[in-house]
């Protein structure tokens, strides 16, 4: 389902992306509980569209839903190089998103350690 949230999109020399999440806009971080996690997204008291300060863009992507977190989170956590009690290439952080005319929380990957060995973008695959 097509989405936005709050961010910096960067184009990695390494060939991919990543996007800096305000850190305004981080409702939670991401455990080594995708349960807890999952249950953490479900029980958010109230989840606002924030618009950070700063000059921030509305980064267009898709939301992803998954039916068990426990099987489907660990993989993603894997590819996007997510360690909750190590180094990490990302940190996976609930952020609100929009979709449509409804606000919902989802995780999504913060690149923003990665920021400086790319250029910054507007959407993705930069045309």
């Amino acid at each position: 389902m097509p989405a936005t949230v709050w961010g910096r999109l960067y184009h990695l020399d390494a060939g991919y992306p990543a996007l800096e999440v305000p850190p305004e806009c981080i409702l939670a971080h991401g455990t080594d509980d995708p349960v807890r996690d999952a249950d953490t997204q479900t029980r958010w008291p109230e989840i606002r569209l924030v618009h950070p300060s700063g000059d921030w863009d509305q980064i267009a992507g898709e939301l992803m839903t998954f039916a068990d977190p426990l099987r489907d989170l660990p993989p993603i956590d894997r590819l996007e190089g997510f360690r909750p009690t190590g180094n990490s290439l990302y940190h996976r952080v609930l952020v609100a998103v929009c979709c449509g005319d409804a606000v919902v929380s989802a995780w999504s990957y913060d690149g923003a350690a990665l920021t400086q060995r790319g250029v910054r973008v507007t959407h993705w695959p930069d045309a």
